[in-house]
């Protein structure tokens, strides 16, 4: 099999659904967990803010209000502060490069001097305040860890800052079509306010702690019937949030294989397939 020289179409091009590839304003940064990664075990950095795309004319438009990123802490991080800081409980100072706020933190020491020197200026990681009026280009990068069950290599993503664009108000707003919120000014240097974790968070709120469903062998049918008995485990607010967690094998046990089986994954794309308005209940 030979792979083509010739420029490809965008229209012959696939996603995964997901936002990754984009410039991110962060408005809010906590720590805290989610009931849906991990069960609720792992304490999680939390950056909130809003998306940008380019547009058929390359102008910036938002795309997502209230986009969220997540990166898991690792083992012995505990939220303090109401979720402003976290504390290792063995003392630590450090975040492991191997959890995913390690490779949000080796990303952004990467970007160079501007960047460096305006987040040490702020405070260490442990501090969520630090990354509050920052403003990256994030792409999806690849990784591989080892399964701990089955000792193999797995491959999974993160959001990671790929460039620096300085502060959120440091230059003239984002063009394009408006769709509310204003862009914030961020003071250079200052310490901003972390957001506090809210009661309810944006992110799907399960009605109960999910458990993974039955191992089910094999078929096609078997897997559209586990994605649909985990699914309804979840309160989701809609299929976008959906997408986002049923492709990430640390929400849902079987996105490995759903991510090798183009016709549930279109299906799953699909906001008026059968398969989503069961799980979403309309």
């Amino acid at each position: 099999m030979t792979t083509p020289t010739t420029t490809v179409p965008s229209g012959w091009k696939t996603t995964t659904g997901l936002l990754d590839d984009f410039d991110f304003d962060i408005s809010e940064a906590f720590y805290g967990v989610d009931k849906r990664f991990m069960e609720g075990k792992v304490t999680l950095l939390h950056l909130r803010g809003e998306a940008f795309q380019p547009n058929s004319d390359g102008e910036m438009v938002s795309v997502d209000e209230e986009h969220t990123a997540l990166y898991s802490c690792g083992d012995g991080w505990e939220i303090q502060d109401g979720g402003q800081s976290v504390a290792h409980t063995g003392g630590k100072d450090q975040f492991n490069n191997s959890s995913n706020i390690g490779r949000l933190i080796d990303a952004i020491v990467k970007l160079g001097d501007e960047a460096v020197t305006e987040i040490t200026s702020r405070g260490d990681p442990t501090n969520a305040e630090i990354f509050v009026g920052l403003r990256f280009h994030m792409e999806r990068i690849p990784y591989t860890i080892k399964d701990r069950v089955t000792k193999l290599p797995v491959e999974r993503d993160v959001l990671l800052p790929t460039a620096y664009l300085g502060l959120i108000g440091q230059e003239e707003g984002k063009k394009g079509k408006a769709v509310g919120k204003a862009v914030t000014k961020a003071t250079p240097r200052a310490t901003p306010k972390a957001a506090a974790p809210k009661s309810t968070d944006k992110a799907a709120a399960p009605k109960a702690t999910p458990k993974a469903p039955p191992k089910k062998k094999g078929t096609e049918d078997d897997l559209r019937a586990q994605i649909v008995t985990w699914g309804a485990e979840y309160a989701f607010a809609d299929h976008t949030q959906l997408v986002e967690t049923v492709f990430d094998s640390d929400y849902f046990p079987g996105a490995d294989a759903l991510r090798e089986d183009d016709q549930l994954t279109a299906e799953v794309l699909d906001p008026e397939s059968e398969l989503v308005t069961t799980i979403l209940g309309g």
